[in-house]
């Protein structure tokens, strides 16, 4: 197959997302596909990150009408290349887009409660999503989506006419090295996040380290700025995978997203929850996994409420202290893999291209 695969990312090289739809990319190469990425961005950055170069289109924006500009070279490129399908990470709708469902298949991916989260600020962005978010779905030929509670927020009229499928996040174990078990005279947590996404639950972490003040806390990715951090706590701003591979290989266990309620979710299969998984670490958990429907003794889930930690300190203490010096084994995470989710993506495309031809559409 020809894939054009169509991003709008504009966070770091060394963001979960950016490393997923690397892995992605690759897989379907690896596979016999031809691969183009098609990256709207504002991170120039993002033209020297780790992919190969054939595959990777980036069109950068500034300020003002740029952002239109790109899309419409996006839009341009990819009609040149001529793909199968079109697999587009769904995000706000932009007028040259029009031409992409006219011409080719287009499958998308849907990686959250967008109607919510692109409205936590009510914002120039919120109102035009809702006035043309039913675009997106207009033409599109299927979905795949990372939790199946994602398609209760799917129009109806779409889901009774077009294919879906979940398949949740994926994470190539290969990259990541199995740490050895620490041996820590008292537990260590590590919390990898984002700036600016208050459904990770970082105020959470500082809830925890306050009632745990003998533990220790090493917090990735948000400044913290606005918090009052308690001294068992170490904030470390932004860091690289290299960078902060030792604080993994030190920590008991891994703090995952806690705060999913304040988009209205309550099952997902984040990224870091992998990442932290293919290190070896247990992790506390306030969703259900999309992965791990039945549970996972190696994942502490908590009702997914505002005060789901402060009412089960008790359990993440029990939880805590039985994982001290212990990791989970890779064995029991293999379906995880980059290799075997891939490959039921590409199965989903082929099926949706397959019946577009058998019915002369």
């Amino acid at each position: 197959m020809r894939i054009a695969y169509l991003v709008h990312w504009s966070e770091s090289a060394e963001s979960g997302v950016w490393k997923k739809i690397v892995s992605q990319t690759r897989s379907w190469a690896d596979t016999g596909n031809d691969v183009r990425v098609f990256l709207v961005t504002r991170r120039l950055e993002l033209q020297d990150a780790k992919a190969e170069p054939s595959w990777l289109k980036v069109f950068p924006y500034g300020a003002g009408h740029s952002r239109l500009l790109a899309w419409q070279a996006a839009v341009r490129a990819i009609a040149d290349f001529r793909p199968d399908v079109v697999y587009w990470r769904m995000d706000v709708f932009y007028p040259p887009l029009a031409r992409v469902y006219t011409e080719f298949p287009v499958i998308l991916e849907i990686n959250t409660n967008d109607v919510v989260e692109f409205c936590l600020r009510k914002n120039f962005r919120c109102w035009y999503h809702r006035i043309t978010r039913v675009l997106s779905f207009w033409g599109a030929r299927g979905a795949v989506l990372v939790s199946n509670e994602l398609k209760e927020y799917l129009p109806r009229k779409f889901v009774a006419s077009r294919p879906t499928i979940t398949i949740g996040n994926s994470i190539a174990l290969g990259e990541f090295p199995e740490l050895p078990a620490p041996s820590n005279p008292r537990p260590r947590l590590v919390f990898l996040g984002s700036e600016g996404h208050p459904w990770h639950g970082v105020d959470k972490v500082l809830i925890l380290a306050k009632a745990f003040p003998e533990w220790h806390f090493d917090i990735i990715g948000p400044k913290l700025e606005l918090f009052s951090v308690p001294s068992n706590v170490v904030v470390h701003g932004f860091l690289s995978r290299d960078a902060y591979l030792s604080l993994m290989a030190k920590a008991d266990v891994g703090i995952g997203t806690l705060a999913l309620h304040r988009k209205r979710m309550n099952e997902a299969s984040p990224l870091k929850t992998r990442e932290y998984l293919a290190y070896g670490l247990p992790v506390i958990i306030g969703y259900r996994d999309s992965d791990f429907p039945s549970g996972a003794p190696f994942l502490l889930e908590l009702p997914n409420h505002e005060a789901n930690v402060n009412e089960h300190l008790s359990n993440i203490e029990k939880f805590v202290l039985s994982w001290m010096g212990k990791r989970v084994p890779r064995h029991l995470i293999a379906h995880l893999d980059t290799s075997v989710k891939e490959q039921q993506r590409l199965e989903f495309m082929r099926a949706v291209i397959q019946a577009m031809r058998r019915w002369g559409r």
